[in-house]
């Protein structure tokens, strides 16, 4: 599969920005066991840190692999305990995900 560039945007929840760090690597679909290929840059943040947006090919050689992206995320100073549900992964043309987060009460772990 070999989708050509897709535009990835991501949404932080109330309480977190993006660092701008990213990374993906390929795995295995039976195992998830990473095959290698691991790649980390930066994606062009937005609104304070708030969005984050990068664009890659997600090729796939083949049906036993797939593809884990992760996204760096910190807590904003201040920021109000409490679970939050606005945040959001938009993939190309596809129907958004919804990305949650949680802000620990400082006696928390």
């Amino acid at each position: 599969m070999n989708p050509g560039d897709i535009t990835f945007t991501l949404k932080a929840p109330t309480g977190f920005v993006f660092t701008g760090w990213l990374s993906w690597a390929y795995h295995d679909a039976n195992t998830l066991q990473a095959k290698g290929n691991l790649e980390t840059t930066q994606g062009t943040l937005g609104d304070g840190g708030r969005t984050l947006t990068f664009t890659h090919n997600p090729y796939l050689s083949t049906n036993q692999e797939c593809i884990g992206y992760g996204a760096q995320v910190t807590a904003v100073d201040g920021a109000t305990p409490g679970r939050y549900t606005d945040g959001q992964l938009k993939v190309g043309a596809a129907n958004p995900v919804k990305l949650k987060g949680r802000v620990l009460d400082p006696d928390e772990d």
